[in-house]
């Protein structure tokens, strides 16, 4: 199985060449706002811009920068990051924790959703 995003460059990295199955994630757009925690919970599916319109309706904003409107799961994928990557640092350092599907269809939180925690495997650097 082999997810895709947006492909907003035509790269066609989601193409299975050895076969295999590929999954749209761009209709994935679940949306939780925890403003106490400074956190969003939001599926892959979330192009950048449309995220931030929402946050802004609470007055928060995600401040990964990349210059194009990429989806939450490519920046996830790719660890991306822009022109305020000095401020609000890379996607990377912006994820607080993934929900993935495992080859066999289990699913797993890579960490609580919370910032600081020393328990267990660092997963989501893995993953994402």
């Amino acid at each position: 199985m082999v997810p895709r995003g947006g492909d907003l460059f035509g790269s066609m990295a989601c193409v299975p060449h050895l076969g295999g199955l590929v999954i749209d994630t761009m209709e994935l757009k679940s949306f939780e706002v925890r403003k106490s925690d400074f956190l969003v919970v939001c599926g892959p599916g979330w192009l950048k811009d449309d995220l931030n319109k929402e946050l802004a309706k609470d007055g928060l904003h995600f401040g990964v920068d990349p210059s194009s409107n990429p989806s939450v799961g490519g920046m996830a994928s790719t660890g991306s990051s822009g022109l305020a990557t000095m401020k609000y640092g890379t996607m990377k350092e912006n994820l607080a924790s993934l929900k993935v599907a495992l080859a066999d269809g289990e699913m797993i939180d890579t960490r609580s959703k919370v910032r600081k925690s020393s328990t267990g495997y660092e997963l989501t650097q893995l993953i994402g």
